[in-house]
C-alpha cells in the first residue's frame, strides 16, 4: 500500500497489551475491545501508516499494531487468531529468538502463563471479523 516496512525498534515475541484508540472503540468491528488488551505477538518489524488509514492500535513498542482503510482493508500486526498448539509449533521451531532476552521478549514459561488468554482473543477476533464482513 505504499508504506514503508522496516525493522523494529525491538522484538516483540509473548503476550502483551496493544492500546485501541478512539476511533477504534466506536468503530462497530472494535467496539467489544477494551481500551487495553492483552495479544500474541511475534514479530521484529514494524511500518509506516499508508497515507489514507485510520490507525486501530499501538503499543509500548509499536506504535503502529493495526488500522483500516475505509471499509475495505483490515491489517493486524498482533495474533488473536493463535491457540496453544500454534504457539507451541512456534515455540518449537523459532523458540531461539527468545534467547535474544529484550525487554519484549517474554520466556517459554511467561508465554505459557498467559495461555488463558486465547479463547477469549479468539472469540473477540470472530466478533471483529463478523462486524467486518457484515
Amino acid at each position: 500500500m505504499g508504506a514503508a516496512v522496516y525493522k523494529g525498534r525491538e522484538k516483540e515475541i509473548g503476550f502483551f497489551p496493544v492500546q485501541f484508540s478512539n476511533a477504534a472503540l466506536t468503530h462497530r468491528c472494535f467496539s467489544h475491545f477494551t481500551g487495553t488488551y492483552t495479544l500474541f505477538h511475534w514479530h521484529g518489524d514494524t511500518f509506516d501508516l499508508p497515507g489514507n488509514a485510520i490507525p486501530i492500535a499501538s503499543s509500548g513498542v509499536c506504535p503502529n499494531q493495526a488500522f483500516m482503510i475505509g471499509d475495505n482493508a483490515l491489517a493486524l500486526q498482533f495474533h488473536p487468531e493463535m491457540t496453544t498448539a500454534s504457539i507451541e509449533q512456534m515455540l518449537l521451531h523459532d523458540g531461539g529468538e527468545l534467547e535474544e532476552n529484550g525487554p519484549f521478549i517474554q520466556s517459554k514459561e511467561t508465554i505459557a502463563g498467559h495461555y488463558h488468554l486465547l479463547d477469549q482473543n479468539r472469540k473477540d477476533l470472530f466478533l471483529l471479523l463478523d462486524a467486518f464482513f457484515c
